[in-house]
């Protein structure tokens, strides 16, 4: 049996075929986290190909490819625990957290801008890392969903720490190329999940290759980022957009992502200048 943490909930898979273990390892995490459990989800997937899923001992599908059935029951898995928390009145954001130089940081951006090379590098970078992807915003308490960062190939070569280990992390087929899964806590990092405020928004804009840049944005600017990060699982656009303009009474930056050494030498420098006084929200509350 693996048995992991999202967020309140507990997740528990069993299996019979001892063949897919090393692909289990791609859902399965080590992080600690100050989210009390209330839940378990239980799922157990039957046979040795095709396999068929049980979710609390409902039939859900019989898939026939060991990454399909990884894929799917790592989406399932994650959308029943994201809607849970939505229905709880939680915002969500595509977004990662982290922790530099004694600054908490939401970083805010679509899908492939970068947040897990951001985040890689930083974790080697001697910074702490929360989440990769996405995390939820409450009356201005945010918290990360812990998985395993996603690698996409060829990041090895932009993130060289990675390079000792890549081939040896579990990956899952998408679109025919592996989508590797690292775990911060199984390569000696401590890896923790909090739950509380952010000190920085950090809005992220790709040019990979290209020269690393950060600079001060409007509250405007913010809400405009943090609105295109934004996911509506069950919520009113009126409930994210509050959501949003909380988050962007804190500092606020919009960063261009190029090369990943000057990203981290530019939000080092930044972070260790902060003096603690909140900036002006140019008017709006």
């Amino acid at each position: 049996m693996i048995s992991f943490q999202l967020l309140d909930t507990r997740v528990e898979v069993v299996r019979d075929d001892p063949v897919i273990d090393g692909g289990l390892r791609y859902l399965a995490h080590g992080a600690s986290s100050e989210v009390v459990v209330r839940r378990t989800i239980r799922y157990a997937i039957e046979g040795s190909g095709p396999w068929l899923l049980r979710e609390e001992g409902d039939a859900v599908d019989v898939l026939e490819d060991p990454d399909d059935l990884l894929w799917f029951l790592f989406v399932r898995v994650h959308g029943r625990v994201c809607e849970r928390y939505s229905l709880a009145g939680w915002s969500t954001f595509h977004a990662a957290v982290a922790g530099v130089r004694g600054v908490r940081l939401l970083f805010v951006g679509p899908s492939s801008v970068g947040k897990s090379t951001l985040a890689s590098t930083l974790l080697f970078g001697g910074h702490s890392v929360e989440g990769d992807e996405m995390a939820f915003e409450r009356a201005g308490v945010v918290v990360p969903l812990a998985r395993r960062f996603h690698l996409k190939e060829g990041i090895e070569r932009h993130v060289s720490g990675l390079a000792p280990w890549i081939d040896d992390l579990p990956a899952v087929r998408r679109d025919g190329a592996p989508v590797r899964a690292f775990d911060p806590s199984e390569h000696g990092f401590e890896w923790r999940v909090r739950s509380a405020p952010v000190d920085a928004v950090v809005c992220l804009r790709a040019e990979h290759g290209g020269e690393s840049r950060l600079r001060e944005i409007t509250t405007f600017e913010a809400l405009t980022g943090l609105l295109g990060g934004a996911l509506n699982w069950v919520q009113s656009r009126s409930v994210l957009v509050a959501a949003a303009t909380r988050l962007a009474r804190a500092r606020r930056v919009e960063l261009t992502l190029g090369r990943p050494s000057e990203t981290l030498a530019a939000l080092e420098s930044w972070c260790g200048s902060i003096d603690g006084k909140l900036p002006d929200t140019d008017g709006i509350v």
